[in-house]
């Protein structure tokens, strides 16, 4: 007797697992997250995590904290070199450029491993930050685009020849001449730090890293 009753309170707590906690196949299929590359996943999340912060924080205290300014370094807040690679001016921003990431970061991520791709993105941070530090010194806040120049770039210098569509509009560009308006915008605008993916992008397609 005593027995049964064991083996029908097993099977209860069996019962409320299945119920509560879907299996894994389940678990990892209902999340899209899931469906990118481990290192562009995490980019993805990291842009999340930052643009996140922006909603419980004034926006003066936001870009204080996270984006990259002269001052910062003179108050030893050197994590602005990074958290400016990911932290978002508005939503439109992190919409577009975390959608770009993931969506581009993703095929290029599949196709070149997830350690090469690492590289890509870590030089891009870094040679991003060195010009941060050497370029930016006017009294001005920054944000850097490196991390999506980077994987723009190597599309442009892997395949010049390869077509592109500019959304929304049905009209194809060669990606040499994407590479070409992409530098020309940020040299107007004087991002300097946004051709660490420029540099980065170079050092991965001639394979000096």
């Amino acid at each position: 007797m005593f027995k049964h009753f064991g083996k029908s309170q097993l099977n209860v707590k069996m019962v409320g697992k299945t119920l509560f906690k879907p299996p894994k196949r389940y678990q990892s299929n209902n999340n899209p997250l899931n469906m990118l590359p481990t290192v562009t996943r995490r980019i993805v999340i990291a842009n999340t995590f930052f643009f996140g912060l922006g909603l419980f924080m004034n926006n003066r205290q936001y870009i204080t904290e996270f984006f990259y300014h002269k001052y910062a370094i003179k108050h030893n807040k050197y994590h602005v070199l990074i958290t400016s690679h990911f932290a978002k001016a508005n939503f439109l921003d992190y919409l577009l450029e975390t959608f770009i990431t993931g969506l581009l970061g993703s095929q290029l991520e599949s196709m070149l491993g997830s350690q090469t791709f690492l590289k890509l993105i870590g030089a891009s941070i870094g040679v991003g930050s060195i010009l941060l530090l050497t370029m930016h010194k006017e009294e001005s806040f920054f944000k850097s685009e490196a991390v999506l120049r980077g994987i723009l770039w190597y599309f442009v210098l892997s395949n010049p020849q390869q077509s592109f569509y500019i959304f929304p509009l049905p009209i194809q560009v060669k990606a040499l001449w994407l590479g070409v308006f992409i530098g020309l915008m940020d040299f107007i605008s004087q991002r300097w730090a946004n051709f660490g993916g420029l540099v980065a992008a170079l050092l991965i397609t001639r394979r000096l890293i």
